[in-house]
């Protein structure tokens, strides 16, 4: 467990840092949603999702690093609960936009029969979020990894610029003093409309 505290807590310190030396832009998603999937040895179980994802703005690659958390219930005696840091890589923007690979890595506490268990959780997600306006999406996934089997859920969530209302536009501006003809045909102009 205090391994993947620390993990996630490293990961998302190298973000900042990055972060604070980037001119691309920065967006935080926030979703929560169903998921079914086998935690369970005997039956499937069903819950609910809470997931925070931030997108690093480091390049015009979109890589982003979140936390998972995942409740899930067999309608029996198992309950569930997964806590993970996770990094997203949507690998074809450029193809299609919403398609991800994700990595989850943390802890995995499960009780049953009133015992507790904990455990180190990995696995692989793939999913596709779809964008209903600039700020709204759905997103499908499916997921495996140890030590559960199988998983499918459905998130809905919202994203923020975290810019400060810059456009991807905006920090180039700087470079414009790099081709002097702009600068002084712009003061030429203002000069005549002085006179």
């Amino acid at each position: 467990m205090k391994k993947s505290i620390i993990f996630i807590l490293v990961v998302f310190l190298l973000g900042q840092a990055v972060f604070a030396q980037s001119n691309f832009n920065s967006w935080m998603s926030v979703s929560i949603g169903p998921e079914f999937n086998y935690n369970s040895e005997e039956y499937f179980a069903g819950g609910f999702v809470f997931a925070i994802d931030y997108q690093l703005p480091v390049s015009p690659l979109r890589l982003a690093i979140g936390l998972t958390t995942t409740y899930s219930y067999d309608f029996g005696e198992t309950t569930t609960l997964e806590t993970a840091g996770s990094f997203r890589w949507y690998f074809i923007d450029d193809i299609v936009p919403g398609l991800f690979a994700q990595i989850d890595l943390g802890a995995h506490i499960i009780t049953e029969n009133e015992i507790t268990h904990t455990s180190f959780n990995a696995g692989l997600r793939a999913g596709y979020r779809f964008p209903f306006t600039a700020s709204f999406y759905i997103e499908p996934y499916g997921r495996f990894g140890y030590p559960f089997f199988l998983g499918a859920g459905l998130l809905a969530g919202a994203s923020f610029d975290l810019s400060s209302g810059n456009t991807s536009r905006e920090p180039r501006a700087p470079r414009a003093p790099r081709t002097p003809g702009n600068t002084s045909s712009n003061v030429d102009s203002d000069s005549e409309g002085d006179e």
